[in-house]
């Protein structure tokens, strides 16, 4: 015990009095994975000691005061409902030996007790070989120190909480501690924008504090700073894109704990089909800089998600906007009529490669229009030309 942290010693939480609730359920951060579910089986997440309170409290004052910067979660009112203990006045965060990545949620029980949740933060002493310096003698010993470095400690801690919080709101809503793929990745996701909210110099300095954990365990892993670099890979602008979810998807998949996962989603077409579902799911709680924001917001404002039906409005902007893509439309009929013959056989079918190139070609026809559609409100419509609406609905054509 570092003599820095006198208020860190373990006295309240009696770890005679605990259990772990079977079978053990642990949601856990992808930053620093090394093992799986059934690695906990036989040796779940033991406490060791609280982390500072002074840690604890700042990162989670930060929290409050500019969570809206980045989420539309209230992370602070999840944190503060799941884990904080008003009878010890502290939060249920700990540093735990027996973690198989750097951080995770799991439920403990207590005698006579309603199950509570805990998060576990990897010591990693028990971890360590050849004398190697492991996470919380790191962290504790860089926060110690002060200055830029406290900050960096702070900053991981702020990731963490913001993942975790995240896992708890759509765990619970599940009624659920189990793991799922989706709700990782969106919590990835809340990380990301979250990491993407601090200033450049302060994620530089998070950089080199991940690649001194990177230290604890084989370095060409990476196990920490991995998740940096993905998210720099992908840019903030892309994190709600189809192709920053695919990425995810394979970061995700080559963790030990989703094993069964990359089975499941092993080519391009399964994890293809997960991203598309996924992006779905993110579409209303992506928040941020991004201009997805703006859109979701304008789509709230509209009414459009309320219990009443939507209408639509053919207006004097839309008359005018529909004239001007009426020859979009219409070459767009064109190119759907280029599947049918003049004299068509009775059996006769259009190859998949002539499907797949008029596909191609509707497509990027049909992207002609976002200049148009841009200019459009969002209770406004275009009027489609009776050629497309013909060349859409012949089923010869299907």
């Amino acid at each position: 015990m570092h003599s820095h942290y006198p208020d860190t010693k373990l006295i309240p939480f009696n770890l005679a009095g605990i259990t772990s609730s079977l079978p053990l359920h642990f949601i856990g951060s992808r930053t620093g994975a090394t093992g799986t579910l059934d690695d906990l089986k036989t040796s779940p997440p033991v406490p060791k000691a609280w982390l500072n309170p002074s840690l604890v409290n700042a990162v989670i004052d930060r929290l409050k005061a500019h969570q809206q910067l980045h989420s539309r979660l209230d992370q602070h009112a999840i944190i503060h409902e799941n884990l904080f203990d008003p009878t010890r006045n502290r939060y249920r965060i700990v540093w735990s030996k027996n973690m198989i990545t750097s951080a995770g949620v799991s439920e403990v029980h207590r005698k006579g007790a309603e199950p509570e949740l805990v998060l576990h933060l990897r010591d990693g002493e028990e971890e360590r070989r050849d004398g190697q310096r492991y996470m919380r003698q790191i962290l504790e010993g860089i926060y110690a120190k002060g200055g830029r470095g406290q900050e960096s400690v702070e900053d991981f801690l702020h990731l963490i909480l913001v993942h975790e919080a995240s896992e708890i709101h759509q765990r619970k809503k599940a009624e659920t501690l189990a793991p799922s793929i989706k709700a990782e990745i969106r919590a990835i996701i809340e990380e990301a924008k979250a990491y993407f909210a601090f200033p450049m110099d302060k994620r530089r300095n998070l950089d080199q504090l991940y690649k001194i954990l990177d230290k604890t365990n084989d370095p060409r892993r990476k196990i920490y700073s991995r998740s940096l670099d993905v998210f720099e890979s992908i840019g903030e602008e892309n994190l709600a894109t189809i192709e920053g979810l695919l990425a995810l998807i394979e970061f995700v998949l080559i963790t030990p704990d989703y094993a069964a996962d990359a089975k499941r989603y092993h080519d391009e077409r399964t994890r293809l089909q997960l991203a598309k579902s996924l992006y779905v799911d993110i579409l209303h709680d992506f928040a941020g800089s991004s201009k997805a924001d703006d859109w979701v917001r304008d789509v709230e404002a509209s009414g459009i998600f309320s219990d009443q039906a939507v209408t639509y409005s053919y207006t004097e902007n839309s008359n005018g906007l529909s004239n001007q893509a009426q020859e979009i439309f219409n070459s767009a009929a064109r190119i759907l009529e280029a599947l049918k013959r003049e004299d068509p056989e009775p059996d006769y079918l259009p190859s998949k490669s002539q499907k797949k190139q008029v596909i191609e070609s509707f497509n990027n026809k049909i992207k002609q229009l976002d200049p148009i559609k841009s200019q459009l409100s969002l209770n406004e419509v275009l009027s489609i030309p009776l050629q497309l609406r013909n060349a859409l609905e012949d089923n010869s054509l299907n």
